[in-house]
């Protein structure tokens, strides 16, 4: 008997390790698994121009590569998804923007004391933050909300600093469909043209462009 409690006793230790690996082996494809199956959303969505008389002034604006080509990816632990905010972002302040001012240019180069620029004013945008809480398994909540914060950085063509002004939008949608991607895309939609009304209502009065109208 002590022989064969000894042979099992040392069969047993020779398993853990094994056991241990594929445990390890199945977390892994777990996490692939949830990846991989994570539906991408994609916000096919025109967004209206604002109903406003134009302000006086010539601006531009600079769109960089993180901007135009940012999606958001859910972290572990939550419903996978992906947003793809790029291409969206930039038709929202297109709109935005082209109905604020006279004459609305894109500039791919940062503006410096050597760039020749036609524009009164420079604007860089930033998404700062984006955040979606996940309906009932997530918040307790029947509906999926999205926040998004925008910062627009204001310049002089020259590159002088003379002003950002951060937006938060928020949106949020009832889960009454059957795909994650539907609740997801009108909440994020109704975030971001959120967002384009505070720019609306807020960028007037910036003392950067509050000085330019008065000059």
């Amino acid at each position: 008997m002590g022989r064969i409690h000894a042979s099992l006793t040392t069969g047993i230790g020779r398993l853990r390790p094994l056991c241990c690996r594929l445990a390890r082996l199945a977390a892994v494809l777990s996490l692939l698994a949830s990846v991989a199956c994570a539906p991408t959303v994609r916000l096919e969505s025109d967004f209206p121009s604002p109903a406003i008389d134009p302000l006086p002034l010539r601006a531009a604006v600079i769109y960089s590569d993180e901007f135009q080509d940012y999606t958001y990816k859910s972290p572990r632990g939550v419903d996978p998804v992906d947003v793809e905010l790029g291409p969206a972002q930039i038709r929202l302040l297109d709109r935005t923007l082209g109905g604020m001012f006279s004459e609305l240019s894109r500039e791919n180069t940062w503006p410096s004391e050597t760039h020749d620029s036609q524009a009164d004013l420079v604007l860089v945008p930033k998404l700062e933050r984006f955040s979606l809480a996940h309906g009932p398994t997530y918040v307790g909540k029947e509906y999926y909300e999205v926040r998004i914060t925008y910062r627009l950085d204001l310049y002089t063509p020259e590159g002088q600093l003379v002003g950002g002004l951060p937006v938060i939008g928020y949106g949020r949608s009832p889960v009454r469909w059957n795909s994650l991607s539907e609740p997801v895309r009108r909440a994020t939609i109704r975030a971001m043209r959120d967002a384009a009304v505070q720019i609306v209502l807020q960028l007037p009065e910036q003392p950067a462009v509050d000085q330019l109208l008065r000059e």
